[in-house]
């Protein structure tokens, strides 16, 4: 009951690690918080689904950095778009059922993917081997009440995926 406590009390510090594609969030280093109410309901016995929605959802902030930014390429490769493929770093303030997920698609920001929220047939990545979400960093209180972090390095597989994206320049600061 302790851990659990912990998360009803949002004491638990998350940290994840996604490639979303979409319009530009800003160079790398730019941040932003994204409020939406979320509500979750059933689909059946074993699936549900999350949606943005004032009048029922519950209050949902999500946290992102810009870690890098990569050139957008036609669903079949074959010429530059104006939309990006952007690396983040998210932090949920609050534990709401695929919060991350629904927060960025709301902002047209869908994850590389991502089945659920995301649209595959007009995806710049269709080719990402599985969701590109990691958890990256959790912080909680251990039973003695001591700080305890667990830290993971993102998958070779999703370390080899990012390899084959292009890099795209920021652009050159004027004074």
């Amino acid at each position: 009951h302790w851990f659990m406590a912990q998360f009803a009390g949002r004491l638990v510090k998350k940290e994840y690690i996604c490639l979303c594609e979409g319009k530009t969030l800003g160079s790398a280093g730019s941040s932003a918080q994204i409020s939406a109410k979320l509500h979750t309901f059933d689909l059946n016995d074993s699936s549900s689904r999350t949606i943005v929605s004032s009048s029922k959802g519950k209050e949902a902030c999500t946290e992102y950095v810009v870690i890098e930014r990569f050139a957008g390429l036609g669903k079949q490769g074959s010429s530059p778009t104006p939309d990006e493929i952007a690396l983040l770093r998210v932090r949920p303030l609050t534990g709401r059922t695929h919060q991350i997920r629904v927060h960025l698609a709301s902002i047209g920001r869908s994850l590389a993917g991502d089945l659920a929220y995301g649209n595959w047939r007009t995806s710049l990545q269709p080719s990402c081997p599985r969701l590109f979400l990691h958890c990256r960093r959790i912080g909680l209180r251990d039973l003695a009440g001591t700080d305890f972090v667990a830290k993971a390095s993102l998958s070779q597989e999703l370390v080899d995926f990012v390899k084959t994206l292009e890099p795209r320049q920021e652009p050159p600061h004027t004074a």
